[in-house]
């Protein structure tokens, strides 16, 4: 294969030059490193690209879908993020060689778009074959019921973050995250409910579900519970705290949490069990073409909210959100 000839080169070059020892010039002009820096990151998106080919291509099942993509396709869609964040940051037109490191980028986004439908087409072949309703373990409507409510107790308090967009390969990011800072933590994929926009995958993370079905609001604008219906973040929140402690539980953004003072925070939950934390942050900045520049400080905010809880008193977080995304580009 050629095409892996050519990038195991560019990887070998990038690592001969790691480090002002191994390259006199890289440790005296910044552009020069940011040039390699930059096919450095471009041979291991295309590495992980050729490797995870067609992950779904011999599956039969939803449940092997949603295990191979949280095993290892979601490094494809990982490493296209950070290499065009990387792109964003270090590929201005007075570097060296501009011209073909913009065009090894335009054929990198055509080579994952190609990868991201011929995934879509394997999907949909499956979904065709078995339904597409997943097993209740995977189901989005689920998730409260199966994951949150056997949390909250009197004597514990919980955190559960509605995060938007927030895509299962940044989950792994803020996994390595949490991790390192001595967390213990689960990472688990579940399949967003159909169709997966803001308005269903949000409101059906609220205990909406009776049995196994659902009664949409509107067209598509939420869904009817026995009492209300839950449309709006402030609805999920009394939805889900009525099921667990009886009344609504307080909610919060995610820059609200990171704003407060510690002692403010933990007056606020003193008498709580749940605490229910909201971010359109990350869906609201790729709506606006603007998510390479931010999504990193979206993370990081997460991460500081999930410490600044922590001192607060909390003791257990559920992450989720309601659906994913793609990245805008010419392809």
């Amino acid at each position: 294969d050629e095409v892996r000839r050519l990038i195991q080169k560019a990887k070998e070059w990038a690592e001969a030059r790691k480090g002002e020892k191994n390259s006199f010039w890289l440790g005296r002009v910044q552009k020069h490193r940011w040039a390699w820096m930059l096919v450095e990151e471009a041979a291991r998106f295309g590495e992980i690209l050729r490797d995870r080919e067609r992950p779904f291509a011999d599956l039969r099942s939803l449940e092997q879908a949603s295990a191979k993509y949280a095993e290892s396709a979601y490094e494809v869609d990982r490493a296209h993020r950070q290499f065009e964040q990387r792109r964003l940051a270090l590929l201005e037109p007075s570097l060296p060689h501009h011209g073909p490191l913009q065009e090894v980028a335009r054929l990198l986004r055509m080579e994952h778009r190609a990868w991201a439908d011929q995934l879509c087409r394997d999907f949909t072949t499956i979904c065709q074959e078995k339904g597409f309703l997943p097993p209740p373990s995977l189901q989005q409507r689920a998730l409260y019921e199966q994951a949150v409510h056997p949390l909250v107790s009197p004597t514990t308090k919980t955190a559960m973050f509605l995060i938007d967009a927030f895509r299962f390969e940044m989950a792994t990011e803020l996994l390595d995250e949490l991790r390192a800072s001595g967390a213990t933590v689960d990472l688990k994929p579940r399949f967003a409910e159909l169709p997966t926009l803001t308005s269903v995958g949000m409101n059906v993370l609220a205990p909406v579900a009776q049995g196994d079905r659902l009664t949409v609001a509107g067209t598509f604008e939420g869904f009817k519970t026995g009492e209300f219906t839950v449309r709006k973040p402030e609805d999920r929140a009394r939805a889900m705290g009525i099921r667990s402690t009886g009344k609504a539980a307080p909610l919060l953004t995610v820059g609200e949490v990171c704003d407060m003072t510690t002692a403010t925070l933990a007056k606020k939950l003193k008498s709580e069990s749940l605490v229910i934390v909201h971010s359109r942050d990350i869906d609201d900045a790729g709506e606006a073409n603007v998510g390479l520049p931010t999504f990193e400080s979206s993370l990081r905010q997460i991460k500081s909210a999930w410490h600044h809880l922590q001192l607060a008193g909390v003791k257990n977080f559920v992450f989720t959100a309601d659906h994913g995304f793609l990245l805008q580009d010419e392809t």
